[in-house]
């Protein structure tokens, strides 16, 4: 009952939200810090062999597999799902077996069938989880007294909000949601005394819902994007002061005004300047038809000058031209330069299966 055409499960964030949850328990049962890190996710499923193309069963199960799941589909006979439920007990018990294969078994299901291969994988010495959903749960899942799990149960009815995210269908409806976060960050901080500190923000933004029904947080989130990598993007319009924590503040820049900004706010990234000290303290003063005179011999192009023109590009020095050509160089190697690294990034990012990229791992 999803909209299909405004919204989609994102089964990528499925692991992570495991994994965070888990961790978070650990903290709670043991003080322990360690992360829980998801190594596999393997989904056992069934089609009828006639599934039409481009159902939501087919969809689904497409979905799976471009989250870089595991996937185990078997041929649905008659009405009902055959070999499903043996097939991921076996997978279970036989994973138990292998040393160091895995810690923690996270199984999602509310269905009780399932409980001899729980107790069977708790007596090879590894912990249970069960992932699943309050209205469709066995209530035997559910009692500690079964003895099957060593973790509260993770119910799925929790992250619906995380799961279930817009479709963003073009670039130009997020610089609308861009602007639309900024404009609200920017009345805020009018309002508020014009400071706030990331903590505030944080909060501000998860209570701030956007036209499009999404939390302003999630929509952050859900671009791979920290908070502060966020507001970076707009240093032009808010300042953000750092301190000695992970802690920052963030105050108005001079003249910012909400109600003036044009729509869409589009902010282009300072590129890094490879020009030398000589080159920009030099003085060369020349019209547009000299520099092009200049580059246009370096690269051995035939110029059509305008007769008004030719007496200006008469008198040019030979250090003149060294200056420009020198200049002209340092720009395109700086272009180049950046083109380069956005090409690699993206690459990096499209590799990149589960949860946002790390920055870490991005500077490696």
């Amino acid at each position: 009952k999803i909209g299909a055409k405004k919204y989609f499960i994102d089964w990528k964030i499925f692991p992570k939200l495991i994994s965070s949850n888990l961790s978070k328990q650990l903290m709670y049962q043991a003080s322990s810090k360690r992360t829980v890190e998801i190594v596999r996710t393997s989904v056992f499923t069934s089609m009828r062999s006639d599934t039409v193309v481009g159902s939501p069963r087919e969809k689904m199960v497409d979905d799976f597999y471009k989250a870089n799941f595991d996937v185990h589909k078997f041929e649905t006979r008659n009405l009902q799902e055959k070999c499903v439920d043996i097939a991921l007990a076996v997978e279970m018990l036989y994973m138990s077996t292998i040393p160091d294969s895995f810690d923690i078994a996270v199984i999602v299901t509310g269905d009780k069938d399932f409980i001899p291969a729980l107790i069977k994988t708790r007596m090879r010495a590894k912990r249970v989880a069960i992932c699943s959903v309050r209205s469709s749960c066995n209530k035997d899942l559910i009692y500690p007294e079964s003895g099957i799990r060593d973790f509260d149960i993770i119910w799925l009815d929790d992250y619906v909000n995380d799961l279930v995210v817009p479709k963003l269908v073009a670039s130009s409806a997020k610089t609308d949601l861009d602007h639309e976060i900024l404009e609200a960050i920017v009345k805020k901080l009018e309002h508020g005394g014009g400071k706030m500190s990331s903590r505030d923000v944080g909060r501000f933004l998860n209570d701030y819902y956007l036209t499009n029904g999404m939390r302003a947080l999630a929509m952050i989130k859900y671009s791979n994007m920290t908070l502060l990598c966020y507001l970076e993007k707009f240093r032009d319009l808010i300042n953000v002061s750092l301190s000695d924590t992970k802690e920052f503040t963030i105050s108005l820049a001079e003249k910012t005004n909400a109600i003036t900004m044009e729509r869409p706010y589009i902010v282009k990234p300072k590129l890094a300047s490879s020009v030398t000290e000589t080159d920009s303290e030099d003085d060369t003063d020349l019209s547009d038809a000299q520099e092009a005179y200049i580059l246009g011999k370096a690269n051995k192009n035939n110029l059509e000058i305008e007769e008004e023109d030719e007496d200006e590009i008469v008198n040019v020095s030979d250090e003149t031209q060294e200056q420009v050509l020198r200049r002209h160089q340092n720009a395109t190697s700086t272009a180049d330069i950046n083109a380069k690294l956005v090409e690699l990034t993206l690459q990096e990012l499209e590799n990149w299966k589960v949860g946002p990229y790390p920055a870490r791992e991005l500077g490696r």
